[in-house]
């Protein structure tokens, strides 16, 4: 992390312990909307810190407390950016053994991923069918959330691989697509398209002889999952998730719109424009 980010953070971080010592402290998501950029990384960390808050007796943050959060805050950093670093500085014969190397292989095997939702959705099958999970000790932890199977650690990966140069991330194009053919319903709006960069496609290369001298068996199982998944759009994904594994739908806020015991096919209707 350079000295210009970590003072953007810092600042960040002591604006928003402003606002909550004021009590007009907006939700994390309002106060992130402009900074997207980071917003994976420093989301854990406020969260930490409304977190110690609520633990917290006094009305507002003594120095103390000031220094806990801070001592919290050096332990999330370098909790989230030590993964990541082993994954892209080293240089010689690069070893499958890590949970993001699966998303990178994913994204290889994909070309492009319209949307979170579908990012998250096909790594948490990569894990519960393609049973990717026994070939690194960190993969994804999915669990029941908002829209079913997540885990936060898939957007802070993204994001420190966007760092590191080996995925790029874009809007879509104003110009409609078939969309469908992409694999999101046409009236969903799509936040984000992640796609490997150069640096990520050589990367890539590197993964996949690796994963043939470890395990023939993990670029067929990934295949596999693209075979049977990778078209699917949104709808569609979240449909057959909440269905074969209804424990992951146990929190979502759509539940009801997709887990239709007897129904053979997903509802093509958007769900509120809401962002996947």
């Amino acid at each position: 992390m350079n000295n210009s980010k970590e003072m953007t953070i810092a600042n960040l971080i002591s604006a928003y312990t402003d606002k909550l010592n004021q009590g007009n402290a907006p939700t994390i998501n309002d106060f992130l909307s402009n900074h997207s950029d980071i917003a994976a990384e420093i989301r854990p960390i406020l969260e930490s810190i409304i977190q110690f808050r609520r633990e917290a007796t006094c009305p507002s943050l003594t120095k103390a407390e000031s220094d806990a959060i801070f001592t919290k805050i050096q332990e999330k950093i370098r909790e989230l950016s030590a993964p990541m670093q082993a994954v892209v500085t080293h240089q010689g014969a690069i070893a499958l053994d890590k949970r993001p190397d699966f998303l990178i292989l994913l994204l290889h095997f994909m070309d492009q991923i319209w949307g979170n939702t579908k990012l998250v959705k096909l790594l948490f099958l990569l894990g519960k069918e393609g049973h990717c999970d026994q070939f690194v000790p960190d993969y994804y932890g999915h669990y029941a959330y908002n829209y079913g199977a997540f885990d936060k650690a898939v957007p802070q990966d993204v994001q420190a691989l966007i760092q590191a140069g080996i995925i790029k991330k874009t809007a879509p194009p104003s110009k409609k697509r078939n969309q469908s053919e992409l694999g999101i319903p046409d009236k969903k709006q799509v936040e984000a398209v992640y796609e490997l960069t150069d640096k990520g496609k050589k990367f890539a290369q590197s993964l996949i002889k690796s994963s043939q001298s470890k395990d023939p068996k993990i670029l067929a199982r990934i295949q596999d999952i693209v075979r049977k998944h990778g078209k699917k759009n949104v709808d569609e994904l979240l449909y057959y998730t909440y269905n074969t594994y209804p424990e992951t739908a146990e929190k979502s806020k759509v539940r009801n719109k997709y887990l239709k015991p007897g129904d053979t096919n997903p509802t093509q209707e958007p769900d509120g424009g809401a962002n996947v």
